[in-house]
């Protein structure tokens, strides 16, 4: 089995995605600091195109998100399987600002992450900010290494009740389609929508919490300052 390289895809190294993943970013961050965008953007496409179905998509969408992503409309979302509580229709997400959170089982940074999302969601929540918590099976757990899906959605849960359930209003679909779309190799992943369903922050990693409000804010407050202006017109 080869890829339109020649190399057999079957037979590669364990190591080699993520040192053939690391040569791909680290050469995408050169051409960018040398202002060579489109070149960047171009390597990635193809590289894309090359490996696309192995383990390093993910990777090479994550650093094309990061130059292209922001300003366009989000990426679909899938929502047919979740941890906790069914999901709202994605329908319902018109109008809103969403923040996406995207976290693993194992994901010691997701913990890290969560008391700032936590606050953001109880104070921002009634303002008009949706969270969703996508999640992924990995096909292991940390009490077993090959783990057949039932248990591994069993052991997610039970991290979800421990750790994650206490996040107001959190939404957690669980979908691997997810994750390749929009890159979320690295994780945490946080992306912020607004209420037009453009992308306005597509972050690999953990934030702090003034950071993260402040691209949230401006967004939530944009409508209401447009509700008001209308009101005052009115009367």
């Amino acid at each position: 089995d080869r890829d339109v390289t020649g190399v057999q895809t079957c037979a590669l190294p364990i190591y080699l995605p993520l040192a053939l993943g690391a040569a791909y970013e680290v050469e995408v961050q050169v051409l960018a600091e040398r202002h060579q965008r489109t070149a960047a953007i171009q390597l990635l496409r193809t590289a894309l195109g090359t490996w696309r179905g192995t383990s390093l998509e993910d990777r090479l969408q994550k650093n094309l998100n990061v130059l292209t992503l922001e300003g366009q409309p989000m990426p679909a979302l899938r929502e047919s399987e979740w941890i906790g509580p069914k999901p709202a229709p994605l329908s319902t997400l018109r109008g809103k600002v969403v923040l996406l959170f995207f976290w693993a089982h194992w994901c010691a940074d997701c913990k890290v992450e969560i008391p700032v999302v936590a606050r953001l969601a109880a104070e921002l929540e009634p303002k008009g900010l949706v969270l969703i918590a996508p999640t992924k099976r990995y096909g292991y757990t940390a009490e077993e290494e090959h783990a057949a899906p039932a248990i591994e959605i069993a052991f997610i849960q039970r991290v979800y009740d421990q750790l994650y359930s206490q996040i107001p209003g959190i939404q957690a679909p669980l979908d691997a389609g997810n994750f390749e779309r929009f890159g979320a190799s690295t994780i945490p992943t946080l992306v912020v929508v607004d209420r037009r369903g453009i992308v306005r922050l597509y972050h690999p990693g953990i934030l702090d919490e003034k950071a993260l409000r402040g691209v949230i804010e401006p967004l939530l407050g944009a409508q209401n300052s447009a509700r008001a202006a209308a009101l005052k017109v009115k009367r």
